[in-house]
């Protein structure tokens, strides 16, 4: 399998300064009138050393490697400056040099420009080399990092940010790099991780308060004074890593580093070093909420960055100094019940147990819900793998269970614009507290909607019913096709599905064709689902679409011989439950052409696949070049409110009106016309359309990347957001492999990642997942994908 494509910059590290110590001695000479005997010092990317001048007093000497600015060495220099002048003696103070400045552009002994600085030398000993730790240890820690979070925070923010890969802000790149670890075990974790991080903090990123923060609080940049019941914190020191980001990144990496250090005691660690924090800089409770989720991305960055820099770099032991320790924290903190961590936190801060985290672990068990679904709502009722989630929160792209555990929903298409969007909700809630209605009466709302739904559509279509779900959409689609012609049979697909009344069954090959069905009645003809790959005929190619579309006219001329002539052809443009398809190309204008040459009308079920999800426009129709007369909506239109529309053209509502009423109780009632108003203006304004173009081009591309290291995937295919990936026994035969399949998907599960099959031999993987399903929930989805391959080979 080729590897995968790491940008360069992200592991890139500069080379450590070269410089003789006589050279060293000579530019300390000159530029500060020191002398004395020099000491190396570790350190990651630069050249440090302990210098102890004539009257034994200690100093730093730091040289920057050659890629450091002098932007950032100014930086850390004020930060010393501002900690000097509000809280002396908790970090070094910089020795101005004999012309007055605060650091020298040197030349090394390799030719490259580096900057020279002189530190004070903090009194005591390194955390890490103490021997005891205790309570007095963490909150110490914790007080002393809110000390100088408290002094940074005066600091003016940067007028451009500081690219720098360990700003959990900017770690999208590790979420394509876990095929680095080479422990699968720990690359799961660290993908538990990277998921909780995206779920529980990068939602939160515009709510989060930012400010300059030290970012690296770790037990070898920390001074501290021995005391016979522990270690007490007193200094810290290596500013190189100061970045204005989130401010409760900066209590999250040092409880990572804590963490470690503790074993055997890790949460109860966190809780006192979080506490001790809080005392002296208050958290808000989403800081709390997002702390242990960043402590994990915390612990990802390190392992991915040492899994490269390692490589890199085999003989530097600083790289690996924490590595043991970090696999280990990994692996038990990707098991933590988030809701537990953050009610430990919250207990220590003083605060309510209950947090933003929701969920809890009171409730029936699972064992005893599912006896109880059972005999309450009917055994038919099916459920999603075969350890049934207990969801009881969504944000975004997430799903999240009672113990607060994350899942990334890639199957999830009601929920267009994501779970709980907030202005979907605020709309909902604004109007259920005016009013709530039936159509009888004018409205506002009921009009302004219609025109904005109709605005997205080519003419003919231009007349507009709302209704309340995509099978009393369809049932209409059926009535208004009907009438209009005045006939009864009807043309479909032979895998498709409609809707789950009586009508929509004899309509659902899906259904009636499968267990517990009957097949179709006298008045149903099928055509072959057109499918390129698996089809009766196969290629995409002009006569393959024109095979597929001379079925449509065979099977209209069928029902004309049986007397039952054709009302109407009703196809999903992308037939989803036939396996994710994209049809041949040209086949849905022949297909609708041969329909309506016998007299049928087209209706299009966009139920599944409208709203801009295949990316390239509005609905599937636009995408392959044909229009209907009459077009199903439901589903999305309401991001999980009961919603849906039948949009067709003036003839054939015309036509409806026959003197038999329309109405449905709750169809267009103001409540729900204010929440497809808010979906439309979310597609819109976030330009989910276009992100549902590009995420899929990148899903496309990652799975056919796999495809060519597992014979297993026999096709990708797909548009935009609407994705299938076909398993088979072999390439040549192409045998379906739902055996192999549904193993993938409940270890997928099972890793977080919620994924689901499809078509008539249940071998399709899909995906249509919220339209806010972005580049890093793409490149996890493909992380944890082949993981779940992997384990399952």
């Amino acid at each position: 399998m080729p590897a995968r494509n790491h940008p360069d910059t992200t592991f890139e590290r500069p080379p450590a300064p070269v410089f003789s110590e006589d050279r060293i001695r000579r530019l300390l000479h000159q530029h500060y009138g020191l002398e004395g005997a020099l000491r190396p010092l570790p350190s990651y990317i630069d050249l440090n050393f302990r210098l102890l001048d004539p009257e034994d007093k200690p100093w730093v000497i730091k040289l920057a490697n050659s890629m450091e600015d002098e932007a950032a060495i100014d930086l850390q220099n004020r930060a010393h400056f501002r900690l000097a002048s509000t809280w002396p003696g908790i970090a070094p103070e910089v020795r101005l040099g004999l012309d007055g400045s605060d650091r020298y552009v040197v030349e090394g002994d390799d030719g490259q420009r580096h900057l020279l600085r002189v530190l004070t030398y903090l009194p005591g000993q390194v955390l890490a080399d103490a021997g005891q730790f205790d309570a007095k240890t963490w909150q110490s820690w914790g007080r002393l990092l809110a000390k100088v979070d408290l002094a940074l925070g005066t600091l003016d923010p940067p007028k451009v940010r500081r690219s720098f890969r360990w700003d959990p802000w900017q770690a999208a790149w590790t979420l394509s790099a876990g095929d680095r670890l080479q422990n699968q075990e720990l690359r799961q974790a660290v993908s538990q991780l990277q998921l909780r991080f995206l779920a529980e903090v990068e939602r939160r990123r515009s709510t989060l308060p930012e400010a300059w923060i030290h970012h690296d609080g770790n037990e070898f940049n920390l001074i501290c004074q021995e005391n016979p019941q522990g270690a007490e914190v007193t200094g810290l020191f290596d500013f190189g890593d100061m970045v204005y980001t989130a401010r409760v990144f900066e209590p999250a990496v040092a409880c990572a580093y804590a963490m470690m250090m503790a074993e055997d005691r890790p949460l109860e660690t966190a809780a006192e070093l979080v506490a001790a924090y809080h005392q002296l800089s208050p958290l808000q409770e989403a800081e709390l909420a997002a702390l242990l989720p960043s402590t994990g991305m915390r612990l990802a960055l390190s392992l991915l960055v040492a899994a490269a820099d390692v490589d890199l770099d085999p003989d530097n032991g600083y790289i690996s100094v924490h590595q043991q320790k970090a696999r280990e924290l990994a692996l038990w903190l990707s098991k933590l019940d988030p809701v537990a961590g953050e009610r430990a936190l919250r207990t220590a801060c003083g605060l309510p147990e209950t947090g933003a985290l929701e969920g809890s672990g009171d409730g029936l068990d699972r064992n005893s819900a599912l006896k109880k679904r059972n005999r309450l709502l009917g055994p038919s009722l099916s459920l999603s793998y075969q350890e049934p989630l207990e969801i009881v929160r969504g944000r975004g792209c997430f799903l999240f269970d009672k113990q607060g555990r994350p899942y990334l929903d890639c199957v999830n298409n009601v929920c267009h614009v994501g779970h709980s969007h907030p202005k979907v909700v605020k709309a909902a809630s604004r109007q259920m507290a005016r009013l709530n209605t039936n159509s009888r009466y004018l409205h506002d709302l009921r009009l302004e909607y219609a025109e904005r739904l109709l605005a997205t559509v080519p003419k003919p279509l231009e007349v507009c019913y709302l209704l309340n779900s995509g099978s009393e959409a369809n049932e209409l689609a059926l009535r208004l096709a009907r009438t209009y012609t005045g006939r009864k049979g009807m043309v479909v697909l032979d895998s498709g599905y409609h809707g789950h009344t009586s009508s929509l069954i004899d309509l659902s090959a899906y259904k009636h064709d499968g267990p517990g069905g009957s097949g179709a009645p006298s008045w149903v003809e099928k055509v072959a689902t057109p499918d390129p790959y698996r089809g009766p005929f196969r290629g995409d190619s002009p006569s393959v679409a024109q095979a597929y579309a001379a079925q449509v006219h065979e099977a209209c001329a069928a029902l004309q011989q049986r007397d039952r002539p054709a009302a109407g052809f009703l196809i999903e443009p992308l037939p989803g439950c036939g396996g994710q398809i994209v049809p041949p190309t040209g086949y849905l204008s022949q297909a609708f052409e041969a329909a309506r040459s016998h007299g049928a009308v087209c209706i299009a079920d966009e139920v599944q696949i409208g709203f801009g999800r295949v990316g390239s426009a509005w609905w599937a129709f636009q995408a392959l070049q044909a229009v209907p007369d009459i077009l199903t909506l439901g589903k999305p239109i309401g991001n999980g409110h009961p919603m849906a529309a039948v949009l067709t053209t003036r003839e054939i509502a015309d036509a409806f009106d026959n003197g038999m009423e329309f109405f449905s109780t709750f169809g267009g009632n103001p409540v729900s016309c204010a929440v497809g108003l808010a979906v439309l203006d979310v597609i819109e304004e976030e330009k989910l359309a276009e992100s549902a173009k590009q995420t899929g081009e990148r899903l496309q591309q990652g799975f056919s990347r796999l495809a060519e290291e597992y014979e297993c995937i026999g096709e990708v295919r797909g548009l935009g957001l609407f994705l299938g990936v076909e398993f088979v026994q072999d390439r040549t035969t192409r045998e379906p492999a739902a055996d192999h399949l549904h193993p993938v998907i409940q270890k997928a599960r099972e890793l977080g990642v919620l994924l689901s099959s499809d078509g008539p031999h249940h071998n399709v993987l899909k995906l249509k997942p919220p339209m806010t399903f972005g580049r890093n929930e793409a490149d996890l989805c493909l992380e944890v994908f082949e993981q779940a391959l992997r384990s399952c080979r």
